[in-house]
């Protein structure tokens, strides 16, 4: 079973690996200024949050699919002879291109969509000195217990009896999955 924590954790781990990024942690909500403010970061930094559950459908095995809107919000700071400006761009054009191809090491998690990536400049910004951007995408994750699953390692046996032969049903092999 996975969870909406195992997924923003490893979200969280991988970006934290890219190239140049001092600090890369978990956010509770849309990254601005004020969070900087309160927060502080070590730039180039990342924080990453879950912002919304946009829909989410049961499917055949009891499972739950569950569309979850994510965000990578960077944080960058003029220095080594490079704008923040430029930082900031290289650094979100680095978390789209990973958002991308990721699967974070999770099994139940569908390709990354809708990547969409959005400058965060504010006067208040300029004036800290610090560019803002942020990179949003949408990843499907199946949660749940699979009602199919076996419980015990066995698969379960599946009767089957035609009805007009009168005979005694025998058991259908399966190879396991859904009936």
């Amino acid at each position: 079973m996975r969870t909406l924590q195992e997924l923003l954790a490893a979200v969280v781990s991988d970006l934290a690996q890219l190239d140049g990024v001092r600090a890369c942690e978990a956010f509770g909500g849309r990254f601005d200024l004020a969070g900087l403010e309160r927060f502080g970061a070590a730039v180039p930094a990342i924080r990453v949050a879950i912002l919304r559950i946009p829909a989410s459908r049961t499917v055949d095995t009891g499972e739950l699919d569950v569309d979850v809107e994510m965000a990578a919000f960077m944080i960058t700071r003029d220095e080594h002879g490079q704008s923040r400006d430029q930082q900031a761009l290289d650094l979100a054009s680095r978390v789209m291109a990973a958002v991308q191809a990721a699967r974070w090491g999770l099994s139940k998690i569908h390709p990354a969509r809708n990547i969409r990536a959005e400058n965060i400049y504010s006067s208040p910004a300029q004036a800290k000195g610090v560019a803002l951007w942020g990179v949003s995408w949408i990843s499907r994750l199946r949660m749940g217990r699979n009602a199919y699953a076996p419980v015990d390692g066995s698969m379960p046996e599946i009767w089957a009896r035609d009805g007009r032969s009168g005979e005694e049903p025998e058991p259908v092999v399966t190879t396991g999955g859904q009936p």
